[in-house]
C-alpha cells in the first residue's frame, strides 16, 4: 500500500537529481571522506629523498635506463598513499639479498611484517614497517623475476655462474598523519 500521493512520490524521486545539479552549478560538491593526493608535493619530495632508498648491498647498481627514484601518490583504496621506489641489480642471489635487508632493517629498529603467503621470502618479498615523524612507513623489497625483468625492463642477467638479482626497493606512507595506521604490506 503506497502511503504517498503520486505527486509527492514523483517529487521525492527528482530531489537527488536537483541536489546534484545545484551542487554542480554553485561549485559545491561533496567533500571526500578520505585523504587525497591534493597538496602532497612536499611530502612526496621528502619521500623521494628517504635514506632507506639508498640502502643496498655492496656492489649493487641501479638498473641502466631506470636510474633514479620513481615517486607517486595513489588514491586507489579510499586513502591516498605516497610511494617512492628504485630498481637495483645486486651481485648476490635472492636469498642473500633478503637476508641482508632483514639484518639491516632489524638493526635500524624496523619491524619485519609477517609473510601472508606460504612462499619463501625470496619469492614473496619482504616488508618492514616503522613509525616516526607522525607517520607509519613501509619498506618492501621485491625480487623482479626473469620473465618480468625481460618484459618490463628489457633486463637479462649476464651469462655465467655469477648471481645477479634485479629487485625493487619501495618506501611508502599514508597521506593521513597517523602512526597507528595499518601497514600496506
Amino acid at each position: 500500500m503506497d502511503m504517498l500521493s503520486p505527486g509527492v512520490a514523483r517529487g521525492l524521486r527528482v530531489l537527488p537529481a536537483l541536489a546534484l545539479t545545484a551542487g554542480c552549478l554553485t561549485g559545491c560538491s561533496m567533500l571526500s571522506l578520505f585523504p587525497t593526493c591534493e597538496g602532497t608535493e612536499v611530502e612526496l619530495s621528502r619521500l623521494e629523498r628517504d635514506p632507506v632508498l639508498e640502502e643496498r648491498p655492496e656492489g649493487t647498481v641501479e638498473l641502466k635506463g631506470f636510474e633514479g627514484v620513481t615517486a607517486e601518490c595513489v588514491e586507489d583504496s579510499g586513502d591516498a598513499w605516497l610511494s617512492a621506489s628504485r630498481l637495483y641489480v645486486a651481485p648476490v642471489d635472492p636469498r642473500t639479498l633478503m637476508r641482508r635487508y632483514r639484518e639491516a632493517a632489524e638493526q635500524r629498529g624496523w619491524t619485519v611484517q609477517p609473510n601472508p603467503t606460504v612462499l619463501p621470502e625470496e619469492v614473496a618479498g619482504l616488508c618492514f614497517s616503522s613509525a616516526g615523524q607522525g607517520r607509519s612507513r613501509d619498506v618492501t623489497v621485491q625480487v623482479v623475476w626473469a620473465r618480468e625483468a625481460k618484459e618490463e625492463y628489457g633486463y637479462e642477467p649476464p651469462p655465467g655462474p655469477s648471481a645477479h638479482t634485479l629487485y625493487r626497493l619501495d618506501v611508502s606512507t599514508g597521506v593521513a598523519d597517523d602512526e597507528a595506521a595499518e601497514t600496506r604490506c
